[in-house]
């Protein structure tokens, strides 16, 4: 069985006053227009199934990936249903994590740079954290717009990717038990290119309709 199914929470915003009323009755239309386009892009972008090679409790040629569309920050995630359930979205709607039963951890999540950090510094942060005092970075790969890094800390495994426009960051981590390592590795392929920054995605379609 194979499919995508799109998760969408839409924080309600309460009016105030019959003139908040009309204007959130106006701006209806094109908010419903906007998640449209959001879960219509989810839908394309969502992978369809792994890479094989993965242990026998793990049919990887029949993986089944649900998508989470994060409306706040604008970025949506494909992850294999199979490994992992979804925790209810945080209380500020920047994200999500997802449980994986034998201990491994995925998480995504958006935030503003209000201390105006550089990519390359948050990078250093980022491995820095994941890899801790006794781990090991042992990839990483610098972008303009976006970085990806991965290495050991200890008995676990790390994997995260971040975007980084409009003084925006948004990134997914991945961490599970290296004794999982062939699970996981033949997912991580399909994690990476099911999370998109659709407001990035959106930009470069707008400047190509320009261009026409």
């Amino acid at each position: 069985m194979s499919g995508t199914v799109t998760t969408l929470r839409v924080p309600l915003q309460p009016s105030a006053g019959q003139s908040g009323a009309s204007a959130g009755a106006v701006r209806q239309p094109i908010r419903l227009v906007g998640t449209a386009i959001l879960l219509l892009l989810a839908f394309l972008w969502a992978p369809r199934s792994a890479a094989s090679g993965a242990p026998s409790d793990v049919d990887a040629g029949a993986v089944v990936w649900k998508t989470y569309v994060n409306v706040r920050f604008r970025y949506v995630l494909s992850y294999p249903a199979g490994l992992f359930v979804p925790q209810p979205e945080a209380p500020n709607a920047d994200g999500r994590a997802f449980l994986g039963k034998d201990g491994a951890r995925l998480i995504v999540y958006g935030s503003n740079n209000v201390p105006l950090q550089s990519l390359r510094s948050v990078l250093a942060s980022t491995a820095a954290r994941l890899a801790g005092p006794r781990g090991i970075v042992t990839y990483r790969v610098l972008r303009p717009h976006w970085f990806v890094v991965s290495g050991h800390n200890g008995p676990n495994v790390f994997y995260t990717k971040t975007f980084y426009d409009s003084d925006q960051f948004k990134s997914f981590e991945l961490t599970y038990p290296t004794a999982s390592s062939a699970i996981y590795a033949a997912v991580i392929p399909g994690l990476a290119s099911g999370f998109r920054d659709l407001a990035t995605e959106r930009r470069g379609a707008d400047r190509s309709d320009r261009d026409r």
